[in-house]
């Protein structure tokens, strides 16, 4: 059993390190995050983040956030989830401006022996607070799926996981297009009952500006659970 986990654990390492090789050296990031999650009811959890987004080669920060979220489960392969997210973020006259931020989830999950298949739906709009031209939106609505695969090592407290994530625009009036495309690997590693650590390698290829804009970040977020 050791043998097969290492088998698994190297296949997904050669895998983070080939996406990171292969993608586009445009830009470097590194996101930092803290979570804290608290249980209200066996079926409600409440859940608070809060995160530093940096860009430029890790030179400059993109945006900071704050973040509350209530999630309800329906049964072991279903929830729903909203959010909201107060930013600060950097636009273009190079000065920091507020966003406000909804979000509706739909989560679902299949356990397959040791991995674990699962997809969230959701539907998000961003309020803003920076115009530069009369009659720009003054809202962005997206639609993003995410699709994650993970592992779960009896042997040890480590859940290496991959994920796909499109961004695609909503209500613009325009013919269908792909805003933004986020392929991810990361892995959890279970430091107690009530808390963890998480890094991810993430590739995110943005298509909204003039040119199509590469980033690699790498995310690292702590989780504390009560």
């Amino acid at each position: 059993m050791m043998m097969m986990n290492r088998k698994y654990l190297s296949i997904f390492l050669v895998a983070c390190i080939s996406g990171v090789i292969s993608a586009q050296d445009d830009d470097h990031g590194i996101w930092l995050g803290v979570t804290v999650k608290h249980g209200l009811t066996k079926k409600i959890d409440l859940e608070f983040s809060g995160s530093v987004k940096t860009f430029s080669n890790v030179s400059q920060v993109d945006q900071t956030f704050l973040e509350g979220t209530i999630d309800y489960t329906f049964n072991k392969y279903l929830s729903v989830a909203g959010a909201y997210r107060f930013v600060n973020s950097l636009e273009d006259d190079d000065q920091y401006h507020f966003r406000h931020r909804v979000a509706l989830d739909l989560k679902g999950k299949l356990p397959a022996g040791r991995f674990t298949l699962s997809t969230r739906a959701r539907f998000q709009r961003t309020e803003l607070n920076y115009i530069e031209e009369l009659g720009d939106p003054v809202a962005k609505y997206y639609g993003r799926i995410k699709f994650k695969s993970s592992y779960d090592f009896s042997s040890f407290p480590l859940t290496p996981y991959l994920y796909y994530e499109p961004f695609l625009p909503m209500f613009t009036g325009e013919e269908f297009k792909l805003a933004r495309n986020r392929f991810a690997a990361g892995v959890v590693l279970k430091i107690s009952r009530k808390s963890s650590f998480e890094t991810e390698f993430i590739f995110q290829r943005d298509y909204n500006k003039k040119n199509i804009s590469d980033i690699q970040i790498l995310s690292l977020n702590y989780t504390l659970k009560f």
